[in-house]
C-alpha cells in the first residue's frame, strides 16, 4: 500500500491536574492513500511521545495523495484523484465531499491563513478558497 504522510501537528492541551494549569505539547499525525485511506496518530504517554494509528472513515474510493489540518487539529481538508476533495471539521471522526468542479488529480493542500487556502494538481490544475474552504474555484 502506498501512503503519503503529513507532518506532525503540535498544539498545547491543557491538563489540569491535580488544580495546576498545565500545558502540554500534544503532536498528532495523519496519513493518506490507496483507496481513500486516512489515519489519524492518535498520542498517548505523559509526554505524547507513544501512541497509535487509527483508521478514519472517508467515505471515498478515490486514492488521496495530501492531507492539511488548521491549527488544533479540527478542521482538515484531503485532496485525490478525479478532483476529490475532503473536509472535516471535527478532526476526522466525519469527512464531507467538496465540489472542485474538475476531473485532475489533486496534489497538494495547503492554507496560508483561516480563509485563504489552495490546492493543486494535474494539467495545470489551481484552486483556491477566500472562505475557509467552503467553497473551492479554479484560479489562473
Amino acid at each position: 500500500r502506498r501512503m503519503y504522510g503529513r507532518r506532525r501537528y503540535s498544539y498545547l492541551e491543557d491538563t489540569g491536574e491535580r488544580g495546576r494549569q498545565q500545558r502540554r505539547l500534544i503532536s498528532a499525525g495523519w496519513a493518506v492513500g490507496q483507496n481513500g485511506t486516512i489515519l489519524r496518530y492518535e498520542p498517548s504517554g505523559v509526554y505524547g511521545d507513544t501512541g497509535t494509528w487509527r483508521s478514519q472513515d472517508s467515505r471515498t474510493t478515490s486514492d488521496l495523495f495530501a492531507i492539511f489540518f488548521t491549527l488544533g487539529c479540527q478542521r482538515g481538508w484531503a485532496v485525490g484523484d478525479m478532483g476529490t476533495i475532503l473536509r472535516t471539521d471535527d478532526g476526522g471522526e466525519t469527512w464531507m465531499t467538496q465540489r472542485s468542479g474538475t476531473k485532475d488529480v489533486l496534489y497538494r493542500v495547503h492554507f496560508e491563513d483561516d480563509f485563504t487556502g489552495w490546492i493543486t494538481g494535474s494539467e495545470s490544475t489551481v484552486l483556491r478558497t477566500t472562505n475557509g474552504g467552503h467553497d473551492w474555484y479554479s484560479w489562473s
